[in-house]
């Protein structure tokens, strides 16, 4: 009886298992939680030193958390069903799941492998992506829908080579109208030649319309996804909102996973224990 009220009063997720079986959507990646912050040297000469301590892809490629969005890039960029998806969209189910974050390690670990990044804030209320990345923001993607300003002219050239930053720039009146203009489209049509990925960090499906027209305009819907307490019924509640417009994600990202053992992961040590063992030539 105890094991049944636990159950019910539980809403959080358990397992990528339990994520997969209740949202039909596959999980692409389990991004261990942050437990120690960068200690980042300010008197260093190096360019993206200045760039957030959670842009651990940049600052520690040998962490745990770092190699988990390495797997998301496989995922994506070698899965024959997602090989052809240029145009991605991460969102999530509410503000602190970590969208921006996953976005933008997403975004440094495809252009370390040498593609053509192109990383839109389109989050026009709660802009993330030009603090994380030291990136003055006086013009962006509401500047360019708005304003009829080139793109060109708000894009930004980040630390991370192969990286460029659209920011969302300031706010100019009703963000959701922006979205649905033909100009957002034409905007999203011209990126997709000059850019080998462009994903955009997009605010949180429970909290404004936006995502939703976005979605319907990308190749693909990264839905980042917490772990913690009450993260269930909003997770359910976004893919019943997604599936509205008719979108499936096409995987899930969890962020910010504790418990080794139920989600399976090593920890630190023994991942870098077993990294040690592993042919020079092999640890990169």
């Amino acid at each position: 009886t105890m094991a049944v009220y636990i159950e019910l009063r539980d809403k959080s997720f358990r397992s990528r298992a339990d994520v997969q079986s209740r949202l039909g959507v596959r999980v692409l990646a389990q991004v261990p939680r942050f437990a120690n912050t960068v200690q980042r040297n300010l008197d260093s000469d190096e360019p993206g030193n200045l760039m957030s301590p959670m842009l651990c892809t940049y600052h520690q490629p040998g962490s745990l958390q770092s190699e988990a969005f390495r797997s998301l890039r496989t995922a994506l960029l070698f899965n024959p069903q997602t090989t052809n998806l240029r145009v991605l969209q991460v969102t999530s189910p509410s503000p602190g799941d970590g969208a921006s974050t996953i976005a933008a390690n997403l975004a440094i670990s495809i252009a370390q492998l040498g593609r053509r990044v192109l990383l839109i804030d389109a989050d026009l209320h709660r802009p993330q992506q030009h603090g994380l990345f030291d990136v003055t923001a006086e013009q962006g993607l509401a500047s360019v829908i708005t304003n009829g300003i080139s793109a060109s002219d708000a894009i930004c050239e980040t630390k991370v080579s192969g990286l460029s930053l659209l920011p969302a720039g300031p706010q100019h009146g009703s963000v959701s109208e922006l979205f649905t203009s033909p100009q957002f489209k034409e905007l999203l049509d011209s990126l997709r030649d000059e850019y080998d990925y462009v994903l955009l960090d997009t605010e949180p499906l429970l909290v404004v319309s936006d995502p939703c027209v976005i979605a319907s305009q990308v190749d693909g819907v990264l839905l980042g996804l917490s772990p913690t307490k009450d993260s269930r019924w909003r997770a359910e509640r976004a893919s019943e909102i997604l599936a509205t417009i008719g979108v499936q994600p096409i995987g899930a990202v969890i962020n910010g996973v504790t418990g080794t053992a139920a989600w399976g992961f090593p920890t630190q040590r023994e991942f870098d224990h077993n990294v040690s063992k592993l042919p020079v030539s092999a640890q990169v």
